[in-house]
């Protein structure tokens, strides 16, 4: 999926790093996972298809306050994202659906998890 990993390795050179597709690695305390989900496909009156997919950002942190502030990083950084190519994908917008979101502490490892989510159109 470009436009994920496009997404990733932008996030990646600003240096929030490291970043896993589809899941949260184990191993990592401290990393960011990109997902997608849903989503909706649209046809304008031009006939040209317009992909709008979810996707979800899931930031893992031992500190919660890390956690916290390079969500509310990125969620500034991606909903300023207008008629924008990144890497080989031209965004058309990324829209957030919400402020980044405390998701819970794992009652195992004691780790935050802070919830991002974006409506994609490109």
């Amino acid at each position: 999926m470009t436009y994920l990993t496009d997404i990733g390795e932008f996030l990646a050179a600003l240096g929030y790093t490291p970043i896993y597709y589809f899941y949260l690695d184990e191993s990592a305390s401290n990393c960011i996972a990109i997902t997608p989900y849903g989503g909706t496909e649209k046809t304008p009156v031009t006939g040209e298809k317009i992909t709008q997919p979810d996707i979800q950002i899931m930031i893992r942190n031992s500190d919660l306050n890390i956690a916290f502030t390079k969500a509310t990083e990125i969620y500034e950084l991606l909903r300023t994202v207008y008629n924008s190519k990144i890497g080989s994908t031209r965004f058309m917008k990324i829209t957030p659906k919400a402020p980044p979101g405390y998701i819970g502490r794992s009652t195992e490892s004691g780790l935050h998890h802070i919830s991002i989510n974006f409506s994609v159109q490109y």
